[in-house]
């Protein structure tokens, strides 16, 4: 995370307001590997990926919002919350595929049972579903300007 902070930095994109949402994600990735939440809580499972993607799409929102070109994200908030969920979606994927790996690579017990990467998938989803339908039924044009 600190060389992606760099090489943003570098050209003038201030990430800084990221690393206490990424800390809290983390901490509830912790949380559920501590508690083997795969197995014991399933419903923390859930709750941990659908909490982490509505701040993940917080963070993809923000960077879009504040660092591309204005003419186009602040007048056309739906194409912009197309492109979020595009993107949010594919680092879930991202996600999966590497818990894929390292259950192939290392023995290790990532993937859970049955429809884990389904469910995984599906929460991830609603977590951005529901970020992005809070952000575009309440937000006023102040909203996009920010």
């Amino acid at each position: 995370m600190e060389r992606i902070y760099v090489f943003f930095s570098q050209k003038n994109i201030d990430l800084a307001f990221a690393f206490p949402l990424l800390f809290a994600m983390y901490i509830f990735n912790l949380a559920s590997v501590a508690l083997n939440a795969q197995e014991r809580f399933p419903l923390m499972n859930r709750a941990e990926h659908l909490l982490s993607f509505v701040l993940m799409t917080y963070i993809v929102w923000t960077f879009f919002i504040k660092y591309l070109p204005q003419q186009v994200w602040s007048e056309h908030p739906y194409y912009t919350a197309l492109i979020v969920f595009s993107v949010t979606s594919t680092l879930g994927v991202a996600n999966e595929l590497a818990e894929l790996v390292f259950d192939s690579m290392f023995q290790t017990n990532l993937i859970g049972r049955e429809m884990d990467t389904s469910l995984d998938l599906l929460m991830n989803t609603l977590g951005v579903t529901l970020f992005l339908s809070v952000r575009l039924i309440l937000g006023s044009a102040n909203w996009y300007r920010s």
